[in-house]
């Protein structure tokens, strides 16, 4: 990768996470994160995502939980939207219907709001692929880092 890819890669990255701009939450965007990464069984991402996590919501305990398996964490209706729809959309997309969209919407999400779960879903997937396939090691401190 080149520095302008690189550069290219991490200001969409930024404007998926940009406060200022954005519909969904940091947190949520990082669980839905962590879901896919757990899917994708990519050790890099579920280590700095984790760790990225844990410093937002300051409860390792819960960010541990649904890094194993969401599914056994405590969430709130709408983030077990976002959790089923980001697992859904990386292990079966080819199987995704408009049943899942109107599941995020009968929870509550709007259509901004649903396509910018889609482009962080598709995000994480793509960073999932491209960092495993590349052995990235992560930073031994993000282990530890926010517990």
């Amino acid at each position: 990768m080149n520095a302008r890819q690189y550069k290219g890669f991490l200001a969409f990255k930024q404007s998926l996470f940009d406060p200022q701009t954005c519909y969904l939450s940091n947190i949520d965007k990082e669980m839905m994160g962590l879901v896919v990464s757990s899917t994708n069984c990519c050790n890099y991402c579920l280590t700095t995502h984790g760790d990225a996590l844990r410093g937002l919501t300051k409860n390792p305990a819960w960010m541990d939980k649904l890094t194993y398996n969401y599914r056994s964490a405590e969430l709130t209706e709408k983030q077990r939207a976002l959790c089923d729809y980001a697992y859904r959309a990386t292990k079966n997309v080819a199987e995704l219907t408009t049943e899942e969209v109107d599941r995020l919407r009968s929870v509550g999400f709007n259509d901004h709001e649903i396509l910018e779960a889609a482009f962080v879903v598709g995000f994480f997937n793509y960073t999932n692929r491209w960092v495993s396939t590349i052995g990235a090691i992560p930073n031994p401190g993000h282990y530890s880092h926010n517990r």
